[in-house]
C-alpha cells in the first residue's frame, strides 16, 4: 500500500475504506516489529536433518512438505 501511495495511485480505488487505508499506511508499531522474523544468519546453527531434543519433544530440521520427514524423527 505504501508503494501505491508513493506512486501517486489513488488508494480509494483499492476497495478499502478510508480508515483501513490510514491503518495500512501507518508505520508498523512495536507489536508488529516484535512479530517480525529476524533476518536469516549467514551461518545457521541447524542443518537439514538435525534433531533437537526439547524436553519430551523432538524437533527435526526438515522440509515440512515432505511425507518422509516425519518418519525420520526418533521416538
Amino acid at each position: 500500500m505504501q508503494e501505491l501511495n508513493e506512486a501517486d495511485f489513488d488508494p480509494s480505488l483499492t476497495g478499502f475504506d478510508p480508515k483501513e487505508i490510514d491503518d495500512l499506511l501507518l508505520e508498523p508499531d512495536e507489536d508488529d516489529r516484535a512479530n517480525t522474523a529476524p533476518p536469516l544468519p549467514e551461518n545457521p546453527v541447524s542443518r537439514l536433518d538435525d534433531v533437537w531434543i526439547c524436553g519430551l519433544h523432538r524437533v527435526l530440521a526438515a522440509d515440512a512438505t515432505s511425507p518422509e520427514a516425519g518418519s525420520r524423527v526418533p521416538r
